[in-house]
């Protein structure tokens, strides 16, 4: 959406979800924080009345304007507050804020925000959660996510990076193998997809059909200890993309969503 599209309710819901954003992330952090000893002053407990003696105004004036800004009235702010409406007027009533000078970007950030932090929620699947609410914008499907990934969209932290950790082990134009995302996966699984996107394994082209067993070989010696034991390598397809056969000896389940197998590693010891 260009910025000429975004209507003044548009514009009004950009303002509250960049502060309920901007809260969250404080909160969120604040969830770890390390505090005093016991017996002292707690400085989570100052630095958490801080905050929200500092936000809890500003995010009452987000939701007044978000409120007025679809067509609500005084008199619904007011009881909302518990206040007579010309209290309501006086307390919140402010001029027309300026608009951001990119608002398309910061949209497409709220994006990638949420889907970032959503993870295992439904709309982390799509790529335009908080986009999809604005008029003009005309919602996307689910998406493939190992598609998404390589080509640069925000993607659940599960579904991989395009550079996994410590690299590809094989990608040869037709696989790629790496390890998977950590804290995800245990230590040694491996994520096995195609560079091209297809549904299942009946959609092999000839030469995809000819590999696997080559892919999966090669795949499985890094995983070989030094006394011949094995983590076993997992399979997985992602969002239709295509994947390796299962491997013999891993522990694994059917996405109800995708077609495909998630693959836990296994010792296995060899005679």
């Amino acid at each position: 959406m260009d910025a000429p599209d975004f209507t003044d309710a548009d514009m009004s819901r950009v303002a509250l979800s960049s502060r309920l954003q901007e809260l969250s992330e404080s909160l969120r952090l604040a969830v770890a924080m390390e505090d005093n000893a016991p017996g002292e002053v707690s400085s989570l407990s100052a630095h958490l009345w801080s905050l929200l003696e500092s936000e809890l105004p500003l995010l009452q004036q987000a939701i007044v304007s978000y409120a007025i800004g679809r067509g609500g009235s005084w008199r619904e702010i007011a009881d909302l507050a518990g206040l007579a409406e010309g209290d309501a007027r006086s307390r919140w009533a402010a001029p027309q804020a300026q608009r951001p000078g990119d608002v398309a970007a910061l949209t497409a950030a709220l994006d990638s925000w949420y889907v970032k932090h959503a993870q295992v929620e439904p709309l982390a699947r799509v790529r335009d959660p908080f986009s999809r609410l604005l008029s003009g914008h005309t919602p996307c499907g689910r998406d493939c996510l190992i598609c998404g990934k390589y080509e640069g969209r925000a993607v659940p932290a599960w579904a991989g990076f395009p550079r996994p950790p410590g690299g590809h082990l094989i990608d040869d134009g037709m696989w790629r193998v790496g390890h998977g995302p950590t804290p995800y996966w245990p230590a040694g699984t491996l994520l096995i997809e195609s560079h091209r996107h297809f549904l299942d394994y009946a959609d092999f082209e000839p030469a995809e059909a000819a590999t696997p067993g080559t892919a999966d070989q090669a795949a499985d010696r890094p995983a070989q200890g030094g006394d011949g034991s094995t983590a076993d390598t997992p399979v997985l397809l992602h969002g239709g993309h295509g994947a390796l056969p299962p491997v013999a000896g891993a522990e694994g389940r059917r996405h109800p969503d995708r077609a495909g197998l998630h693959r836990r590693p296994r010792l296995l010891h060899r005679a």
